[in-house]
């Protein structure tokens, strides 16, 4: 197959990761890949993503445009890349590829896998999604709860959803032998200084303003425990600046963007995502993987992700006085979170193998070429 993968961008991410890991795999299967991103190929060191795409002999086409809402220039140059090189077959990742793909390819008679990774609540987007699924073959959500909510939010007949979890690859994703100092290291901090750890966009929507607002709290009841803070988002230098004001701020540490997310997990001892909405976090995948518990909410497709250990790791969104409980009883009962810990390893190895996840990406783009040809013979007699 000639496959056309779209996404927003390429910058380390959740979403960005599964991409980067459906091309490599469809490359290695032997299909025509090309990988369009609609903004800039990322800079230096926050480029890891596109570098490891690229080692594969994929092409990638960057369109370039700075601001997602730019959608004329985006469709203008889409449609001169397809006009050129048509695919089979079309996917794409996240909203505004989701919106550009709908608006490009049906013109030349291309189906279309969209992808929708988180229950967004916002009106105006389940409208413009609605309007972007009708021209579309399939909707891959990453969870049941992300179906569901396409289903009763956006109004999304349920014969175009299809679920495929996120996946990693668990045999290269090994817990650490022994308790790493890698996090330590980089901060300048004691061997044994216990951290928790926050990775995500520094957005409402990952609850990290909650999360600075209620540090003092939370860090008064672990005096020994440092926040590491690893992302980028809208929200950064507010959320600087307030935890700056903070009694605890030499205990609460940004970091910014980085690539080796799992050392980081290994040296800390919980990852903390209090979620407002989700559809299925990688991060708490990865988190599972290397033996961490997590700190986490109800958000869409979490509980689903950790099944029967959820009830120890998650409470309800925007809980803060059960949320701080929750993380001060995984951080200082060490059997607990070391039940949990094994409990997650298990759950990844059991459920979530990533070659096992992209089958499923291959296998419905073969199902939605096969309808097609189906489709013209029928038409033909």
């Amino acid at each position: 197959m000639r496959i056309d993968l779209l996404t927003t961008e390429l910058h380390v991410g959740g979403a960005e990761k599964c991409f980067a890991n459906l091309a490599r795999f469809l490359k290695q299967r032997g299909h025509s890949v090309r990988v369009i991103s609609l903004m800039p190929r990322p800079i230096p060191g926050l480029d890891s993503l596109a570098r490891s795409i690229e080692d594969h002999s994929i092409p990638v086409e960057y369109l370039g445009v700075e601001s997602k809402w730019q959608i004329w220039q985006l469709t203008k140059s889409l449609k001169a890349l397809v006009d050129d090189s048509p695919p089979d077959i079309a996917q794409s990742f996240l909203f505004h590829s989701n919106v550009l793909a709908s608006m490009v390819y049906p013109q030349h008679n291309i189906p279309i896998v969209g992808g929708e990774r988180v229950a967004d609540p916002r009106r105006f987007r389940a409208w413009v999604t609605k309007a972007a699924v009708k021209r579309m073959a399939r909707l891959v959500c990453v969870s049941q709860s992300v179906a569901l909510h396409c289903e009763h939010r956006e109004g999304i007949t349920r014969d175009k959803l299809i679920v495929i979890p996120n996946g990693i690859d668990v045999r290269s994703t090994m817990p650490a032998s022994e308790i790493s100092t890698f996090a330590q290291r980089q901060l300048a901090l004691p061997r044994s200084t216990p951290c928790l750890l926050f990775v995500g966009r520094i957005d409402y929507q990952k609850g990290i303003d909650g999360l600075v607002s209620h540090a003092d709290d939370l860090l008064n009841k672990l005096p020994q425990f440092q926040i590491i803070i690893i992302g980028e988002g809208p929200l950064r230098s507010v959320l600087q600046t307030q935890a700056s004001q903070l009694r605890n701020e030499a205990r609460i540490h940004f970091v910014g963007q980085q690539s080796n997310v799992l050392e980081w997990m290994r040296s800390s001892k919980l990852l903390l995502l209090p979620s407002r909405y989700e559809g299925m976090p990688n991060v708490v995948l990865e988190a599972m993987a290397v033996g961490l518990p997590v700190a986490t909410t109800r958000a869409e497709g979490i509980v689903e992700t950790l099944g029967p250990a959820a009830e120890d790791q998650c409470v309800l969104i925007d809980a803060w006085e059960e949320w701080i409980e929750m993380v001060v009883r995984l951080a200082t009962d060490r059997e607990l979170a070391s039940r949990i810990g094994i409990a997650n390893r298990k759950r990844c190895e059991e459920y979530f193998d990533l070659d096992n996840q992209l089958l499923l990406y291959e296998k419905t783009y073969q199902e939605v070429l096969d309808e097609r040809a189906k489709s013209r013979l029928s038409e033909q007699k």
